[in-house]
């Protein structure tokens, strides 16, 4: 493997165990029972800013980490990882400029998705109950608050550790937020 593929896995683990750490060990966030989607906030990153297969590889990892970590049976959230790393790489990102800000967008739009997406799969498997329509909903639009805030974190933070093991380079690049010069 050449150099910058074991300084990119070195800089996706601190990262993906640092999400990991975070969002395990941070309490639920009031009735809402909302934790950080620190993992989502990792993979969106790599989708949006990295390579095709650093930002599938960082999907994958981090929804089994997500699946592991969590009462949602196997795979549910393995799926949607996989398919929000396909849309935010082929529909999103070429769409949106390059920076922090696009990364809370997606992770704005995607953590309801995923929010749903382990409703149905407890739902399915029998280890959830009904959700009145208004709780779902503000956990939804919390989790919508939730996910920006995460994945800019994240992106600012990964952007940071790439930069710092020569992961990307200062060449046409703006800088961490996506602001260029004009």
């Amino acid at each position: 493997m050449k150099g910058r593929a074991w300084s990119t896995l070195l800089v996706m683990f601190v990262g993906v165990v640092l999400a990991a750490a975070l969002q395990e060990f941070c309490a639920p966030v009031g009735a809402l029972r909302l934790k950080p989607p620190l993992l989502l906030g990792v993979a969106v990153y790599y989708a949006m800013r990295r390579e095709a297969g650093w930002g599938l590889l960082a999907a994958v990892w981090c929804g089994v980490l997500e699946d592991g970590l969590g009462p949602v049976p196997g795979g549910a959230s393995l799926l949607a990882f996989a398919g929000f790393w396909a849309l935010c790489f082929h529909v999103v990102r070429p769409q949106v400029e390059e920076g922090a800000p696009s990364c809370a967008a997606a992770g704005a739009a995607l953590v309801p998705a995923l929010l749903l997406v382990q409703y149905a799969a407890l739902r399915v498997a029998g280890g959830y109950a009904a959700l009145p329509a208004g709780y779902l909903a503000l956990r939804l639009l919390a989790g919508a608050l939730a996910g920006g805030l995460a994945a800019f974190a994240a992106a600012l933070f990964l952007r940071g550790l790439d930069w710092i093991s020569a992961n990307v380079g200062l060449e046409d690049e703006g800088d961490a937020l996506g602001w260029t010069e004009a």
